[in-house]
């Protein structure tokens, strides 16, 4: 965030390398030259804090509530994702939302925000990634077939989610804490676009393709009563806006902490055959599942078997 005209010497860095720590909910400034560093500490016991203000809330306002869950399960479920828009702002936000959203996991695999041409190779690497590519880019990936049927596409500009419809019908969360995650987000989502046709026009190159939206098993609850939002994102105060971001994560954390309740239970200790256990060799998979309908099983073992659950 800081761009310096000379180099920093050693004893101009001291003041930043010493610095204590402030205590939890601090805040401390240290002086870098003519710059002031802030260093705070989050309060104990909050969600991680983010800096992106109400642009945490663009992902909100070019998905509808549906497109958004679904994404957010793609992603725990490791597969390769490239978010696509013409403004670079809206990726790099939409990438850094998704990524809290994630919380008490992490994304484990390659991340990129903005993907520069040079790096086009990286989208056939055969590892899950986050990446975002701007209308330049995506041209270039589209001629040069880069994107594999592999790849979920997320065209933000289109509100739509281009991925393999099997792969889409597999994404089957419990139905419980779907409900009140859907309840939780919808206030503040993009509307549904219609569902009606044959295909989706990928706004940015004019294809049509499968929108996942179509395949999702996931019925929006009978009892859909969701309380109205405060009124349009620019509209609102700051303050305002850092009680909606507080209030989506703790609703993404409350899935999590739903679906994970009692998890020491299902600790076990590997037998001794096991010379080299596997992360799961200490869980109780199955009796985890045993928790759950039988429908949200394909997905509950994706993510029992992905890198941020290990």
């Amino acid at each position: 965030r800081m761009r310096l005209s000379n180099a920093l010497t050693e004893e101009a860095l001291l003041p930043l390398l010493s610095a204590a720590l402030p205590p939890h909910g601090a805040r401390l400034d240290v002086q870098l030259g003519n710059v002031a560093v802030p260093v705070s500490i989050p309060a104990a016991n909050e969600l991680p804090y983010t800096m992106a203000g109400r642009d945490f809330l663009l992902l909100f306002q070019h998905l509808d509530v549906s497109s958004v869950i679904i994404l957010w399960a793609l992603l725990l479920a490791e597969q390769k994702v490239v978010l696509q828009a013409k403004q670079p702002h809206v990726l790099t936000m939409a990438a850094e939302t998704l990524s809290a959203l994630l919380f008490p996991f992490s994304w484990q695999h390659v991340y990129i925000p903005i993907l520069p041409a040079s790096l086009l190779d990286i989208l056939q690497a055969p590892v899950p990634y986050l990446i975002g590519i701007d209308e330049e880019v995506h041209r270039l990936a589209e001629h040069e077939a880069m994107l594999s049927d592999d790849v979920v596409q997320v065209d933000l500009d289109s509100a739509a989610i281009i991925c393999d419809p099997d792969l889409a019908s597999s994404i089957r969360l419990p139905q419980k804490q779907y409900n009140k995650l859907y309840k939780a987000i919808a206030p503040f989502c993009r509307t549904a676009p219609s569902l009606t046709g044959g295909g989706v026009e990928n706004g940015l190159t004019g294809r049509t393709a499968f929108n996942a939206a179509w395949a999702f098993p996931m019925a929006p609850p009978p009892d859909m009563e969701t309380e109205p939002a405060p009124g349009a994102i620019s509209e609102m105060s700051e303050v305002e806006v850092r009680a909606v971001v507080k209030r989506i994560k703790a609703a993404f954390l409350r899935f999590f902490v739903s679906l994970m309740v009692r998890y020491q239970e299902l600790m076990v200790v590997p037998p001794p055959s096991l010379k080299q256990p596997a992360a799961l060799d200490f869980f109780d998979e199955r009796r985890w599942l045993g928790r759950f309908s039988a429908g949200c099983a394909e997905w509950l073992q994706m993510l029992a078997r992905s890198q941020a659950f290990t």
